[in-house]
């Protein structure tokens, strides 16, 4: 058995590797496929078709609460069902990851798949700094850590950003 301190060790473990957001285009026949249908992610390594990542914002922890100021969606059929989360000061076994994607990251994708990469090793021709990197600036991939089809795509704008949040349960 995992032990709660345990799941708070692999939490904080994982918060202290280089940690990126990513999102793609997955797979346009997910958007007239029943969500039941859509093909397991457990074993996946990549996104199915990765445009960008993106180095977190926001790294740290939260716990469960009913009137915290997280909220994230956890469920959707007929209506959002949502879990509301709270700012820890003590590592937690949920880590919480936010990411603001600026105006120029894929800046007219269509995306429908996300994930969480640790360990990213990017071009040593990228400048000192940058926060955002295309397939073509990335060396090593890292691992997949955690990946997630979108229940509806995200048309991208150039005119406005976008900030992608994940709570993350150990």
């Amino acid at each position: 058995t995992v032990t709660e301190q345990g799941r708070i060790a692999m939490a904080v473990a994982i918060a202290a590797r280089p940690l990126h957001i990513a999102w793609g285009l997955g797979d346009e026949a997910w958007d007239s496929m029943d969500p039941l249908e859509w093909p397991s992610l457990v074993k996946a390594t990549a996104l199915v078709n990765e445009v960008g990542r993106r180095k977190p914002s926001v790294v740290g922890f939260v716990t469960p609460d009913d009137n915290g100021s997280i909220v994230v969606p956890v469920e959707k059929r007929v209506k959002v069902v949502t879990k509301r989360y709270a700012y820890s000061a003590e590592p937690t076994a949920y880590l919480y990851l936010r990411a603001d994607f600026d105006y120029s990251d894929a800046p007219t994708a269509t995306l429908r798949e996300v994930g969480v990469f640790m360990d990213t090793e990017v071009s040593p021709d990228c400048p000192a700094g940058q926060l955002y990197f295309r397939p073509d600036e990335i060396v090593n991939a890292g691992r997949l850590f955690a990946a997630q089809i979108l229940d509806e795509p995200i048309t991208r704008s150039p005119n406005r950003k976008i900030g992608i949040e994940l709570v993350q349960a150990i």
